[in-house]
Protein backbone atom coordinates (compact mmCIF):
# COMPACT_ATOMS: atom_id res chain seq x y z
CA UNK A 1 0.00 0.00 0.00
CA UNK A 2 1.37 3.30 -1.02
CA UNK A 3 0.63 6.35 1.02
CA UNK A 4 1.19 9.26 -1.25
CA UNK A 5 4.89 9.67 -2.01
CA UNK A 6 6.13 8.11 1.23
CA UNK A 7 7.02 4.67 -0.29
CA UNK A 8 6.37 1.15 1.02
CA UNK A 9 5.78 0.24 4.63
CA UNK A 10 8.23 -1.84 6.63
CA UNK A 11 5.78 -4.79 6.71
CA UNK A 12 5.53 -4.81 2.92
CA UNK A 13 9.32 -4.81 2.52
CA UNK A 14 9.73 -7.66 5.05
CA UNK A 15 7.06 -9.72 3.24
CA UNK A 16 8.83 -9.21 -0.10
CA UNK A 17 12.18 -10.26 1.41
CA UNK A 18 10.62 -13.38 2.94
CA UNK A 19 9.05 -14.33 -0.42
CA UNK A 20 12.37 -13.83 -2.22
CA UNK A 21 14.10 -16.02 0.41
CA UNK A 22 11.54 -18.82 0.06
CA UNK A 23 11.73 -18.79 -3.75
CA UNK A 24 15.54 -18.63 -3.66
CA UNK A 25 15.83 -21.57 -1.26
CA UNK A 26 13.52 -23.64 -3.47
CA UNK A 27 15.64 -22.87 -6.51
CA UNK A 28 18.83 -23.71 -4.61
CA UNK A 29 17.46 -27.08 -3.50
CA UNK A 30 16.42 -27.89 -7.07
CA UNK A 31 19.80 -26.84 -8.43
CA UNK A 32 21.76 -28.99 -5.94
CA UNK A 33 19.53 -31.99 -6.76
CA UNK A 34 20.26 -31.60 -10.49
CA UNK A 35 24.00 -31.25 -9.87
CA UNK A 36 24.06 -34.38 -7.65
CA UNK A 37 22.14 -36.38 -10.27
CA UNK A 38 24.53 -35.24 -12.98
CA UNK A 39 27.54 -36.32 -10.91
CA UNK A 40 25.92 -39.68 -10.22
CA UNK A 41 25.23 -40.22 -13.92
CA UNK A 42 28.83 -39.31 -14.76
CA UNK A 43 30.16 -41.88 -12.25
CA UNK A 44 27.80 -44.55 -13.61
CA UNK A 45 28.83 -43.79 -17.20
CA UNK A 46 32.51 -44.07 -16.27
CA UNK A 47 31.82 -47.40 -14.53
CA UNK A 48 30.05 -48.70 -17.65
CA UNK A 49 33.02 -47.67 -19.78
CA UNK A 50 35.46 -49.41 -17.41
CA UNK A 51 33.35 -52.59 -17.46
CA UNK A 52 33.16 -52.58 -21.26
CA UNK A 53 36.91 -52.06 -21.52
CA UNK A 54 37.51 -54.95 -19.11
CA UNK A 55 35.22 -57.18 -21.18
CA UNK A 56 37.05 -56.30 -24.41
CA UNK A 57 40.43 -56.93 -22.77
CA UNK A 58 39.28 -60.28 -21.36
CA UNK A 59 37.98 -61.35 -24.77
CA UNK A 60 41.17 -60.38 -26.58
CA UNK A 61 43.36 -62.07 -23.93
CA UNK A 62 41.38 -65.31 -23.86
CA UNK A 63 41.10 -65.72 -27.64
CA UNK A 64 44.84 -66.36 -27.92
CA UNK A 65 45.49 -68.22 -24.69
CA UNK A 66 47.02 -71.63 -24.13
CA UNK A 67 47.31 -73.85 -21.05
CA UNK A 68 43.98 -72.64 -19.72
CA UNK A 69 42.41 -73.47 -16.30
CA UNK A 70 39.42 -71.96 -14.52
CA UNK A 71 38.07 -72.32 -10.99
CA UNK A 72 34.93 -70.73 -9.56
CA UNK A 73 36.52 -67.28 -9.27
CA UNK A 74 39.96 -67.45 -10.92
CA UNK A 75 41.16 -67.82 -14.50
CA UNK A 76 44.74 -68.91 -15.20
CA UNK A 77 46.17 -69.08 -18.71
CA UNK A 78 49.27 -68.58 -20.79
CA UNK A 79 49.38 -65.71 -23.27
CA UNK A 80 52.82 -64.13 -23.56
CA UNK A 81 53.57 -65.55 -20.12
CA UNK A 82 51.52 -66.95 -17.25
CA UNK A 83 48.54 -64.73 -16.32
CA UNK A 84 45.78 -64.94 -13.72
CA UNK A 85 42.50 -63.03 -13.56
CA UNK A 86 40.66 -62.88 -10.24
CA UNK A 87 38.64 -60.67 -7.89
CA UNK A 88 40.57 -58.82 -5.18
CA UNK A 89 39.18 -55.99 -3.01
CA UNK A 90 36.26 -55.27 -5.40
CA UNK A 91 38.65 -55.10 -8.36
CA UNK A 92 39.13 -57.53 -11.23
CA UNK A 93 42.89 -58.01 -11.22
CA UNK A 94 45.13 -59.42 -13.93
CA UNK A 95 48.32 -60.80 -12.39
CA UNK A 96 51.28 -61.10 -14.73
CA UNK A 97 55.02 -61.48 -14.26
CA UNK A 98 55.26 -57.68 -14.06
CA UNK A 99 52.72 -57.41 -11.22
CA UNK A 100 49.02 -56.81 -10.66
CA UNK A 101 46.94 -54.73 -13.06
CA UNK A 102 43.41 -53.52 -12.28
CA UNK A 103 41.05 -54.24 -15.18
CA UNK A 104 38.02 -52.64 -13.53
CA UNK A 105 36.80 -51.70 -10.07
CA UNK A 106 33.44 -51.56 -8.29
CA UNK A 107 32.91 -55.31 -8.69
CA UNK A 108 30.95 -57.16 -6.02
CA UNK A 109 31.04 -60.69 -7.50
CA UNK A 110 33.21 -62.58 -10.01
CA UNK A 111 32.39 -66.13 -11.08
CA UNK A 112 33.71 -68.38 -13.81
CA UNK A 113 32.72 -71.76 -15.16
CA UNK A 114 34.17 -73.96 -17.91
CA UNK A 115 32.16 -76.55 -19.78
CA UNK A 116 33.28 -78.20 -23.03
CA UNK A 117 35.74 -75.40 -23.86
CA UNK A 118 33.03 -72.77 -23.27
CA UNK A 119 34.15 -70.33 -20.59
CA UNK A 120 31.45 -68.28 -18.89
CA UNK A 121 32.52 -65.26 -16.86
CA UNK A 122 30.05 -63.32 -14.75
CA UNK A 123 30.83 -60.23 -12.74
CA UNK A 124 28.50 -57.90 -10.90
CA UNK A 125 29.18 -54.18 -11.17
CA UNK A 126 27.97 -51.79 -8.49
CA UNK A 127 26.64 -48.42 -9.60
CA UNK A 128 25.37 -45.43 -7.64
CA UNK A 129 22.30 -45.75 -5.40
CA UNK A 130 23.23 -49.43 -4.77
CA UNK A 131 22.16 -50.48 -8.26
CA UNK A 132 24.05 -53.49 -9.60
CA UNK A 133 24.27 -55.14 -13.02
CA UNK A 134 25.49 -58.61 -13.90
CA UNK A 135 27.79 -58.76 -16.94
CA UNK A 136 28.18 -62.13 -18.65
CA UNK A 137 30.90 -63.07 -21.12
CA UNK A 138 31.03 -66.39 -22.97
CA UNK A 139 34.24 -67.38 -24.74
CA UNK A 140 35.13 -70.52 -26.65
CA UNK A 141 38.62 -71.48 -25.54
CA UNK A 142 40.86 -72.79 -28.37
Amino acid sequence: MKHGSQGFTLIELICVLILIGVIGSGLLIGFTYVVNQQQSLRRDYQQVQKSQLAIMLLLSELKCCTAFTATSNTISYTNDGQKTISLKNNNIIMTTSSGEHILTNGITAFNTSLSNKLLTIQFTTLYSNDVSKVNTIMVVIP
